[in-house]
């Protein structure tokens, strides 16, 4: 079995280019639902031999982004309801949890990165850049759960937006983006500038439960049989930018 390449937690070389690239490209739904994925033709057009191609895979295979079947291949993986939701209330509980170490470990240098998070979220809102606004509003969410410095945990969290992003349609976060989700944010910043925990608690829970309802319920109009829905992304690296 090849090794995932590893320096400090991260992939590195050509490994990193093979897997942003890969990236990308199931961003821009440039993969049907459970086709075939070659090895070669990745190789080519990112410009990597095949091993680092593998190595991606690997790695998206541990994310629960493809799958490998035996003396096949690799294969995009799918999406249904219940495992957005399962996704969901993972994310919520894992954000929700941090938000005491973020109160007791904040200061004006993180208070700083969060209001220049809000700042680029409502630009997108103000430019109407649906695209954007669904990249700066889970920046927003990466930002926050930063400054309780707890790593693991945030990576954790990491890992669950990768799961959602790979894999399905930015159309649908941006179906359940209402009016009031900038008011939302702002109420956020508020209670975290005040180390308000109990709004904090308050203001998060609510804006997390509304988001959740609303792209299950836009998941559930517009999802075919497969679970897959056509997406185009800025950049995958543009989520995390400056989040961490």
């Amino acid at each position: 079995m090849a090794k995932i390449s590893i320096k400090n937690g991260q992939m590195v070389d050509q490994d990193t280019k093979a897997y942003q690239g890969l990236c990308q490209i199931l961003f821009n739904n440039e993969m049907g639902p459970n086709q075939k994925i070659s090895y070669k033709d990745l190789a080519d057009r990112l410009d990597v031999s095949t091993t680092p191609v593998i190595h991606a895979l690997k790695w998206l295979e541990l994310k629960g982004v493809v799958r490998r079947e035996p003396n096949k291949g690799y294969f995009l993986n799918t999406i249904s309801l219940r495992e957005v939701e399962e996704i969901f209330d993972a994310r919520i509980a894992l954000e929700m949890s941090l938000l005491e170490k973020t109160a007791q470990n904040l200061d004006e240098e993180g208070l700083e990165r969060l209001e220049n998070a809000l700042a680029e979220y409502e630009q997108a809102v103000v430019d109407n850049d649906v695209s954007r606004r669904v990249m700066t509003d889970l920046r927003f969410h990466m930002t926050l759960a930063s400054l309780s410095k707890t790593r693991i945990q945030v990576n954790l969290l990491e890992d669950l937006f990768d799961r959602l992003l790979l894999k399905y349609s930015k159309d649908l976060f941006s179906a359940s983006m209402i009016d009031t989700s900038l008011d939302e944010h702002y109420r956020i910043i508020r209670a975290v500038r005040d180390k308000s925990l109990t709004e904090m608690t308050n203001a998060l829970a609510s804006h997390l439960a509304i988001t959740k309802t609303g792209i299950l319920e836009s998941l559930a109009k517009v999802m075919p049989p497969s679970g897959v829905s056509p997406a185009t992304y800025h950049s995958f690296e543009d989520i995390k930018k400056e989040a961490l």
